[in-house]
């Protein structure tokens, strides 16, 4: 079959024939591999998306409680602090701390948004901040604006609500 798709090669013959014997080779030599060494690395996909879901609700759960832990995140992945913080970088292209603090912004605005009555002091104490100023900081950290423009700014709010239906 590889002599034959040599030479129809170099005859120039029609693409159809050509595609049609590199599909005869392609077959053959997959059929020469054994199953486990062809697909060994789409089980390694699979258990990084598992690593990666786990990894989120790890991070939801944070958010619930306030807080994350990386010893806790770790011993419930099944893997070490280095692998976590690898994955992390692949992931969301920052270390384990620096992704969920900027999940849990993306939360935070996203219930802002869709609660624009409750007050910035309740939104603090929902999301586990200290105190209004620890919150407003952060947010401003993450988002470059304060909390109060989604409060205050209607359209702020319409184009932002528009948005997060679109993503």
């Amino acid at each position: 079959s590889c002599d034959l798709l040599y030479q129809a090669t170099e005859k120039r013959l029609s693409d159809t024939v050509c595609n049609a014997l590199f599909q005869s080779v392609f077959w053959q030599m997959t059929e020469a591999f054994p199953p486990k060494s062809l697909f060994r690395n789409l089980g390694v996909v699979t258990e990084k998306n598992n690593i990666r879901i786990e990894l989120c609700r790890l991070f939801e759960e944070g958010v619930k409680t306030g807080s994350f832990h990386l010893d806790y995140a770790c011993k419930q992945l099944g893997i070490s602090a280095r692998t976590l913080n690898r994955l992390c970088m692949d992931f969301f292209n920052g270390p384990p701390v620096k992704a969920f603090q900027h999940f849990r912004a993306q939360q935070i605005q996203q219930y802002m948004l869709e609660h624009p009555r409750v007050g910035i002091k309740a939104t603090a104490e929902l999301f586990h901040f200290s105190s209004t100023f620890t919150f407003s900081r952060f947010f401003s950290q993450h988002f470059g604006y304060p909390p109060s423009r989604i409060i205050t700014n209607k359209n702020f709010q319409k184009t932002h609500s528009s948005d997060s239906g679109k993503t």
